[in-house]
């Protein structure tokens, strides 16, 4: 006794902090390998773009101020007693929270550059040949986060028993084509089993 199964199962997911615009398969459809699945929301990339843009700038106006600061000091000291040692701690503390600075800066920097690829990568098309056996609809959620349901409820007793799809997959395609038969094996049915 045994299972016949795909070969191959591809779980989609949603990438972290986008909102899917449109649905373009829905569950049982079949689907060629580049065909698209979705696509992503580009508003709401666009907004984070924006914001981490603004953030940019601001970290770039504060290392221009603290570079500012440190050339004053260093002014200032050179014109003080040696006694006179605490403007050179200032110095020291304006250096470390420029290091910060540009710290943030490369960060932000990494950041934006991620929003603007994913500005021209928002499809998502099928990566095989296969079955949509999945859409988890709980994931996708409309402006007023009220959930969308666009799966075929016919094909629910399928989808339930389904151990091999990610916890974490917003489609499950199973993949068509070459399939493989799962069972257990012991010395007592060794001997029956043929291809």
């Amino acid at each position: 006794a045994g299972v016949v199964e795909p070969q191959e199962t591809v779980s989609v997911e949603l990438e972290s902090g986008r909102t899917v615009k449109e649905v373009q398969v829905k569950t049982g459809d079949q689907v060629k390998k580049g065909q698209l699945l979705f696509e992503y929301d580009l508003s709401s990339i666009q907004e984070s773009l924006e914001e981490a843009q603004l953030d940019l700038d601001r970290l770039k106006n504060e290392a221009s101020s603290l570079n500012e600061r440190i050339a004053t000091l260093e002014k200032e000291k050179k014109k003080a007693s040696q006694d006179n040692q605490l403007s050179y701690i200032e110095i020291e503390t304006n250096k470390m929270n420029l290091k910060k600075n540009e710290y943030s800066q490369k960060s932000k920097q990494a950041e934006i550059d991620k929003l603007q690829s994913a500005t021209g990568n928002t499809e998502v098309r099928s990566s095989i040949d296969g079955v949509i056996q999945k859409i988890d609809t709980s994931k996708l959620t409309t402006e007023d986060n009220s959930s969308v349901d666009d799966t075929d409820s016919g094909d629910s007793s399928q989808s339930d028993d389904s151990s091999s799809g990610g916890s974490n997959a917003f489609i499950t395609i199973l993949s068509t084509g070459a399939y493989r038969i799962k069972g257990t094996v012991n010395e007592l049915n060794v001997n029956s089993i043929v291809e």
